[in-house]
This record gives C-alpha cells, sequence and structure tokens, in this order.
C-alpha cells in the first residue's frame, strides 16, 4: 500500500486573498483559543474528501471553492482536488487536476461512489493502491463495496467522535456495525470479504419474517390482553351489548316525542320573535314620522305667527285701505295711474289672508295626522309587550321541558359510552382470537442458523492492543498498567476498564492512541491506509492533574509527550487541531499555526478580520 501526504488546503474566492495552510511532512498544529475556525479545517479536510456537507461560516463569505493538494507514490506530481464550497451541497462535483497549478483540463468525479468508477472514492483508493475491494454487511454474509466515505472515520476524527462512547472504529449506529468492523478488519489484515460463504438468501429472509411477524403478534396480543385486564369474556360481552343496545332503544324512542315537541316550541319561538321585530321595526318608524311632524308643526305655527304680525302691521300702517297715498300723500284724485293704484293694496292684504288660510289648513291636517300615528304607536307598543310575553311563556315551556329532557339525555350518554367501550372490547377480543389463528397458521420458526462474525485472525487484536500499550505509554498516560484491544467490540480497554466508561478527556486520549496506532501499525505492515490522520481536539477535554500527589502520579504533561512523539516517532503525517500549545522544543519538527482571532497574527483560516472583529476591536 502506498502513503498519501496531504500538501496544502486552501480556499479561493474572487477579488479575494486566498486562505491557505501549508501541511508539513510530519506533524502539523492548529492551535488557539475556541472558535478561531480550527474545527473548519477539520470540516473542510473532511468535505474535499467527499463528506456531504460544509458548515458555513461568516468568515467563509465570498469564497467559493476549496483545494486539497495531495502528493501520492501514483501521482508524485501532484493532484488539486478542487470542490465548490459556495453553497456546500452534497451533489457538488470534483474537480481533480493533475500537478499542483490547476493547469490543464481537469477530471469531473462524482462525490458519491459510482459503479463505473468515475467518482472520488475509486480515485482516492486507487491512489492508495486499493483496487475494487467488498467488505461483509450482514449476517447472510452480503457485501458492499468499499468506499473512502466507509474508511474516513478511521483517520479524520471530529471532535465530537472523539470523545463518543461508540468505539473508535464504530459510528454508534446498529444498522452499519456490521459493514464497520468489517472495515476495520480490511485495514487491520489487507484482506476484503469477496470470498465469504453466503447463506441461503430465500430461507434465512423467510425465517426472519415469519420470526418478525411473530414477535408482532405476540406484542399486540400482549398488549391486547394487558388493556382488557381481567374483564369479562367475548361471549359476557356480547351479552350484555344486546341489553345495552335495548335499553338505548327504549330511551332514544320516549325522548322522540318530547323532541318533537321541543322542536315545534323553538319554531314558535322564531315565529314570535319575527313578529316582535316587525311590529318594533313599525313603531321605531312611527317615532321617527311623529318626530319630523312635531318639527313641520312647529314650523307651521311659526309662519302663522308671521303672517298675523304682517297682517296687523299692515292694518296699522292702512297699507289695506284706498285714501290718501301712505307714501307720499297725494290724494286719490292727484294719485297717478302708473304710480298709485289701489287695487294693490287690497290685494297685498288678500294675499296674506289666503297664505294664513292656507298654512292654517295645513296646520289642522298635519295635527290630525299626529293624533293618529301616535294612537297607531300607542297600540304597537301594547302588540310588543303582549309579544315579548308570548316569546317568554314559550320560552318557559321549552325550558321546562329541557329539564324533563335532561335526566334521560344522561343516562342515554352513560349508555351509549359504554356500549363504545364494550364495542371496543369485543372488537379486542376479536382481534386476539384472529391473530391466534394466524400464529397457528405460520407454525413453528425454527432460529436461523447463525454466521459468525468475521473475527481478526493470527492474534492481531492481542499485537495490536500491545502497539496502543506503547504508544500510551510514551504520551505518560497517568496510571497505565494494561492496554486491550476487543475484536468483538472494536473498543479498547485500559486497566480492564472500557473506553466508554472513562470520561470524556480520557475517552478522547485512547480515541486518539487507536487512530494513530492505526496508521502506524498499517504504514509499517504496508496495510491499507491513506498514512495520515486529521484529529480535531483530542487533548481539550483532558484535564491535567492540580494537587502534588496526583502530579506524583501524573509524571510528565501528556500533551507534551503526545505532541513530542507524533512529531519525533510518528511514521505518518499528522494534523492536530486543538486549543492548547505544543511544546515550543517540537518547533524545528513540525508545522505550527496559531489562530488568533484578532489583528495580531493569523486571525484564522481566513486572513481577512471580519468587520464585526475590527469594529469590536475599535479598529473602525
Amino acid at each position: 500500500m502506498t502513503s498519501i501526504r496531504i500538501n496544502k488546503l486552501a480556499a479561493i474566492g474572487p477579488d479575494l486573498e486566498s486562505a491557505e495552510l501549508e501541511l508539513g511532512r510530519g506533524l502539523t498544529v492548529v492551535y488557539g483559543a475556541s472558535n478561531t475556525g480550527k474545527t473548519y479545517v477539520f470540516d473542510l479536510i473532511n468535505y474535499l474528501l467527499g463528506a456531504s456537507n460544509l458548515k458555513h461560516i461568516d468568515e467563509s463569505a465570498g469564497y467559493d471553492t476549496g483545494l486539497l493538494s495531495l502528493l501520492t507514490p501514483r501521482s508524485p506530481e501532484g493532484l488539486v482536488l478542487e470542490r465548490s464550497i459556495e453553497q456546500s451541497k452534497s451533489a457538488a462535483k470534483f474537480r481533480v487536476y493533475e500537478g499542483l497549478q490547476r493547469s490543464g483540463r481537469p477530471r469531473v468525479l462524482s462525490p458519491r461512489h459510482q459503479k463505473t468508477g468515475n467518482d472520488i472514492s475509486t480515485l482516492f483508493l486507487a491512489e492508495m493502491g486499493i483496487g475494487e475491494s467488498w467488505v461483509r454487511s450482514n449476517d447472510r454474509n452480503e457485501t458492499v463495496s468499499l468506499t473512502l466515505r466507509l474508511l474516513s472515520r478511521l483517520f479524520l476524527v471530529s471532535e465530537t467522535d472523539i470523545v463518543s462512547e461508540a468505539p473508535p472504529a464504530l459510528s454508534g449506529q446498529f444498522i452499519s456495525k456490521t459493514t464497520e468492523r468489517s472495515v476495520l478488519k480490511f485495514v487491520l489484515q489487507g484482506n476484503d470479504d469477496s470470498d465469504l460463504p453466503r447463506t441461503t438468501k430465500a430461507a434465512t429472509a423467510e425465517r426472519q419474517r415469519n420470526q418478525g411477524r411473530l414477535a408482532a403478534m405476540e406484542q399486540i396480543v400482549g398488549e391486547l390482553r394487558q388493556a382488557l385486564g381481567d374483564s369479562e369474556s367475548s361471549s359476557d360481552a356480547q351479552a350484555r351489548l344486546v341489553r345495552l343496545e335495548q335499553s338505548i332503544e327504549g330511551i332514544s324512542n320516549s325522548l322522540d316525542g318530547h323532541l318533537e315537541e321541543q322542536a315545534r316550541l323553538k319554531d314558535e319561538i322564531r315565529q314570535l320573535q319575527r313578529q316582535y321585530e316587525e311590529q318594533r321595526h313599525r313603531v321605531t318608524e312611527i317615532a321617527d314620522l311623529l318626530s319630523n311632524f312635531r318639527l313641520l308643526l312647529q314650523k307651521y305655527d311659526s309662519d302663522l305667527e308671521r303672517l298675523g304680525m304682517l297682517e296687523e302691521a299692515g292694518t296699522l300702517l292702512g297699507y289695506f285701505d284706498v285714501g290718501d297715498c301712505v307714501f307720499c300723500g297725494s290724494t286719490p284724485e292727484n294719485q297717478s295711474t302708473a304710480a298709485h293704484r289701489a287695487e294693490d293694496r287690497t290685494l297685498f292684504a288678500d294675499a296674506v289672508r289666503a297664505e294664513q288660510s292656507k298654512t292654517l289648513g295645513l296646520r289642522v291636517d298635519l295635527a290630525l295626522a299626529i293624533q293618529d300615528l301616535g294612537a297607531e304607536r300607542e297600540s304597537g307598543l301594547r302588540a310588543l309587550a303582549v309579544l315579548e310575553a308570548q316569546v317568554e311563556g314559550v320560552r318557559d315551556a321549552a325550558r321546562a321541558l329541557d329539564d324533563r329532557l335532561s335526566p334521560q339525555r344522561g343516562e342515554l350518554r352513560e349508555l351509549v359510552a359504554a356500549k363504545g367501550d364494550l364495542e371496543r372490547r369485543i372488537a379486542a377480543h376479536e382481534q386476539i382470537e384472529r391473530i391466534e389463528t394466524l400464529k397457528v397458521s405460520l407454525g413453528s420458526v425454527d432460529e436461523p442458523t447463525s454466521v459468525p462474525a468475521t473475527a481478526l485472525g493470527g492474534g492481531v487484536a492481542q499485537e495490536f492492543g500491545e502497539l496502543l500499550f506503547g504508544i500510551l505509554e510514551d504520551w505518560r498516560v497517568p496510571e497505565l498498567r494494561h492496554v486491550s484491544f476487543d475484536a468483538e467490540s472494536c473498543d479498547i480497554s485500559m486497566n480492564g476498564i472500557p473506553r466508554s466508561s472513562h470520561g470524556k478527556g480520557m475517552r478522547a486520549i485512547l480515541h486518539a492512541a487507536f487512530t494513530v496506532g492505526l496508521a502506524q501499525w498499517c504504514i509499517m505492515r504496508n496495510l491499507p491506509h491513506p498514512g495520515f490522520v486529521v484529529l480535531d481536539s483530542p487533548l481539550v477535554t483532558y484535564k491535567e492533574p492540580e494537587s502534588a500527589e496526583d502530579e506524583r502520579i501524573m509524571g510528565n504533561d501528556v500533551a507534551t509527550h503526545f505532541f513530542r512523539y507524533l512529531a519525533s516517532r510518528f511514521v505518518g503525517q499528522a494534523v492536530i487541531l486543538e486549543n492548547v500549545a505544543p511544546p515550543s522544543e517540537i518547533s524545528e519538527e513540525a508545522t505550527v499555526y496559531e489562530f488568533t482571532k484578532s489583528r495580531h497574527g493569523r486571525y484564522g483560516f481566513f486572513p481577512v478580520v471580519p468587520v464585526r472583529e475590527l469594529a469590536s476591536s475599535g479598529a473602525v
């Protein structure tokens, strides 16, 4: 097998300074405080090796392409894997360039495994020296193709997985456990599962289906019997149901007559209310007319008063008499025909008297109309009172009827509820009988012949456990007495305690040892492994001792020896993303980046400090 080395990780975007990390041949450490972008480095590497999604961060705005350059024995001039990160869709294709300069026409590859082999997984496995391989996927020894994503959890370990209680080689998902164990066996031993003997699929499937059916039936019957409790038998329930139905029918017949009377009363109330509303509307109209007529009567009285005053003034001033002109004093014989017509004064008097007579007549007619409307309004008010009394009387009758019906209705509701409960119990009895009949029709179900899990051979588990013990010993893990690797559970035990039973900090250390040890094992034995590991936060949850007694147990600092080992003794390439700084003494052997998230030093993976950070620091 051949080892692959990551040469550079980068992100580019139009009119932006590229974000780049040159990775050393051995150890590369990226450290800094939380939220400085270290996890994004891990996620980007993972995404450029076929992961489905890449989480967006504010600092990545404007960057649209991720690049991962690799050096392999098969491609000594290098390869560049390019993938869109703008939307980080799982379907985003890969463009692969020969050489490290992204020149020439790239190959376009699918991120998902393809039967045609035109995908990133086939390319990467080929660069590792792995051809088409198969791993076991279930207890019938059916197999699936080995892919890069199946292998990746063995050399790419996220900060979530590194502290997980699941074994380091497993995701914790039951459905994928067999496949993941087979992948680990393939890596540790180098042989795939393409030649495993198969069981008869049809027979096994039928037995499994029957087992599943019986289990489901037993569960349903158990739940039904539990719900029924110590209730009566099916025949007793049927007899009680007949009696309930007879009681319900008797009460229903009794209620029918009362319900008809109730409907009649409700209809009578509606008719009386309609008459009441019509009469109330007429009374309101009359009131409006009376108000307007009284205003008109006042106007007539005012007009008659003015005409009377006019008549009185004309009489006093002699406007209505024939004789000397009251305006110029001319005697009748000297009054010219054109300017002094005697009939003018008498005609004016006639006009005033005529207007008085007409207005007086209108007033008499209006007074008679007001009198008639007043009488009609009084009659309407009396009719309203009668209708209101009639409505209340019918309502009283309806309420009395409701009071008589209420006990019967309550009894009927209780009987109907009891009937529904009884019908459900009868249905449960019938369902139990049907299920028991189906169980008999299935017959006995033999246990399927179990295919033993593919095991590690030749003392591999023991040797691998010894390798892990040596690594942890080099890291100066305190109180270390014994380490073993269990081939069945695929987990590490330290001092007889499974990794899952330790705290987060120790689980992270043990997971890191497994990942580093697996790479060391494979590289030294020329077994399938890419030759590099990427660990996110292997030390951040591990707490150093504080008391003097603890320090005697601890000896030297675990983190220091962890970095020393990877810098000097690890035969592959390691990329460590951590909060804690490595010891200064490894600076000549390792490539070290500090992410500061400030204007001093390197801000993070992306070179430009976001505007919000500058604003908070007072730089803008």
